[in-house]
């Protein structure tokens, strides 16, 4: 499940992956199997794969008695097993020798999914080389140098948009490993410029001072607080800017303050982000620290995820999305699908008194930093704030 490249490098990391390693030895030895995952799976569904893993993770971090990281929770999404038949002894696997991502057991699995691998291998690669990058770099983002701007300045939103922006965005280009940086870059950006530009598709005037609820929020929104000066940049009359973060993922130990550029301190603007601990949205909106908002927005928000289910979080706060008339919604998915989904668990709830501004669309502004999708079966990555829609009540 681990590989390294030296005995030297398997030595260092054996305090930290020690406890994980008996972990997973008994749980191979209880179920009678000499590799991990060896159970035949031929005929799986992906979702039935998707479950299997799931569950050995679930039982693994039962055993351990904590939560699995970032990076041992990726041993049990993607396993070295074969792209098509799941077959897992280790012996018969070859690797993609571009993206090292993906392995097949035989030339004739590797074959049949050339078409499908052939779309995703180069994001897959750069996938490998962003995380490669985290581990090495002490400051894995690129520093922000984002230009105020003295009066407003309609966003730019063709295919090519994202990228002009990123290239102003940066202090020394000539450094760049372009793959990286832009995808860094756009991963910082993409939240604030899909807000600009749902707000510019409205065509409304900006008051002086906003709030902008973030519902489900997690630390994708909540890291790096420095990119939400973005808008202040780019809205010269905006003065006081509070950000509301709501969501169950929200966790202690997030940053709470961002210290604003020495321009925008000069002026006496404001912006002040309050982070609504292990909330959902019908519980924030319903006490007794309410903020009425200016807009809400739900990044990658999943609405059609668990509908039916005893764990849809969603179903008490939809009312509350969409309950202020005038008061814009937007929201991204990762896919097309997905996107079509949410908006219609929207419509069934209010269909006739909604204003639909963009449904579905392409954002020009997603970000362009690839994520291994482990519950797909047609691609293997997703890209966050893919689709974007954009709906206010009347």
């Amino acid at each position: 499940m681990i590989l390294y490249c030296s005995q030297q490098h398997q030595k260092v990391h054996w305090p930290l992956h020690k406890s994980l390693c008996k972990c997973i030895q008994s749980i191979m030895d209880s179920q009678g199997s000499q590799y991990f995952l060896q159970k035949t799976r031929k005929g799986y569904s992906v979702e039935e794969w998707c479950k299997e893993r799931s569950n050995v993770m679930l039982l693994t971090q039962l055993q351990l008695g904590r939560r699995l990281s970032e990076g041992e929770q990726q041993m049990f999404m993607f396993p070295r097993v074969c792209k098509v038949c799941y077959e897992g002894d280790q012996e018969k696997l070859q690797d993609c020798k571009n993206c090292f991502c993906v392995s097949y057991c035989s030339i004739t699995h590797k074959q049949q999914d050339f078409i499908r691998h052939s779309m995703s291998c180069h994001w897959l690669k750069l996938c490998f080389y962003v995380d490669k990058h985290f581990i090495q770099a002490k400051d894995p983002y690129p520093a922000l140098n984002v230009p105020v701007r003295d009066k407003y300045e309609p966003l730019q939103s063709d295919k090519d948009a994202f990228m002009s922006v990123l290239m102003k965005y940066t202090k020394d280009i000539t450094k760049w490993n372009m793959s990286i940086e832009v995808a860094l870059l756009s991963e910082l950006l993409t939240c604030p410029l899909t807000l600009l530009y749902a707000l510019e598709k409205l065509g409304t005037p900006f008051n002086r001072s906003s709030v902008i609820h973030v519902v489900g929020a997690a630390a994708f929104e909540c890291t790096f607080l420095k990119k939400w000066e973005i808008i202040l940049h780019y809205l010269p009359q905006l003065t006081c800017l509070d950000i509301i973060f709501i969501g169950p993922e929200i966790e202690q130990g997030f940053e709470t303050t961002c210290i604003l550029c020495v321009d925008c301190q000069k002026k006496g603007r404001e912006l002040n982000t309050h982070f609504q601990y292990g909330s959902l949205y019908h519980q924030y909106a319903t006490s007794e620290t309410f903020l009425k908002p200016d807009v809400i927005v739900a990044y990658n928000c999943g609405l059609h995820e668990y509908v039916g289910t005893d764990t849809d979080t969603w179903l008490l706060s939809l009312p509350f999305l969409v309950k202020f008339n005038q008061t814009p919604l937007i929201l991204t998915s990762y896919t097309s699908d997905e996107a079509y989904r949410d908006i219609a668990r929207i419509l069934d709830y209010r269909k006739d008194s909604l204003t639909v501004y963009l449904k579905c669309a392409k954002n020009p502004f997603a970000s362009k930093r690839p994520y291994r999708d482990w519950g797909s079966e047609n691609c293997d990555v997703f890209f966050q704030n893919n689709f974007i829609t954009l709906v206010t009540p009347h």
